[in-house]
């Protein structure tokens, strides 16, 4: 899949956790971002411009696709 302007796509903050971010621009090997941010633990500029895609690894300051949770079918 790839990346489009207004899209939601989870950044990789400091504490290793997942926060949502809308993409803002776009380039051939990274993407500009809107975090949003957790302000008491991320302390962390809401735009990271350049980020670079890591859905394996998910490493540190990359963006990757939101999880998806597979619920079981209703009755």
């Amino acid at each position: 899949m790839k990346p489009a302007i207004g899209r939601i796509v989870h950044y990789v903050v400091a504490s290793g956790s997942h926060r949502p971010a809308i993409v803002i621009q776009l380039d051939d090997l990274a993407i500009d971002l809107h975090v949003f941010v957790d302000p008491t633990n991320d302390g962390l500029i809401p735009f990271q411009c350049g980020v670079s895609h890591d859905e394996m690894y998910k490493k540190l300051g990359t963006w990757h696709w939101p999880e998806r949770e597979d619920t079981p079918p209703r009755l």
